[in-house]
């Protein structure tokens, strides 16, 4: 508003100060014209009913020795006897052990491990560590859940 003001007492220019306004409006316009392959693809609508895709989830590489069941048994021993020692409880181990997810990502860190050259020892503790973070990043409520269930 305080621009079409101050354009109107510039009146003595002859009509030049109207230039950018004219100006900024034919911007405007042109840049609402683009190009269809420019503009984004539309979302489609959950009202529509479009039927969804449903995408894989890319499944996590396992160590070599986790075709043998007797080597993630070794591998879940172990683990359970050194984490009580680093403050995490069987418990929760269990349940990172029970939930698929979290397992394979448990086996995902030990993969890691054993690309980088690391021993059998090595994974179980790369396994430990994520099993560590996942205990540190969960709410002392959480942890209380586990701790005085089984203490």
């Amino acid at each position: 508003m305080l621009l079409f003001v101050a354009l109107l007492l510039a009146i003595p220019t002859y009509g030049l100060s109207f230039l950018p306004v004219i100006g900024a409006l034919a911007l405007r316009a042109w840049t609402d014209r683009a190009v269809p392959e420019r503009q984004p693809a539309p979302t489609p609508r959950a009202a529509e009913g479009s039927p969804q895709r449903s995408v894989a989830k890319p499944v996590a590489a396992l160590p070599s020795w986790a075709k043998d069941a007797s080597g993630v048994e070794r591998f879940k021993s172990d683990l359970l006897v050194a984490l009580p020692s680093r403050g995490v409880p069987g418990p929760f181990v269990a349940e990172i052990f029970s939930a698929e997810e979290t397992a394979r990502l448990c086996l995902a860190s030990a993969r890691t491990a054993e690309e980088n050259g690391r021993d059998f020892y090595r994974q179980c503790f790369a396994a430990a560590d994520f099993i560590v973070r996942r205990w540190n990043g969960l709410h002392p409520a959480e942890q209380r859940r586990f701790t005085d269930r089984y203490c």
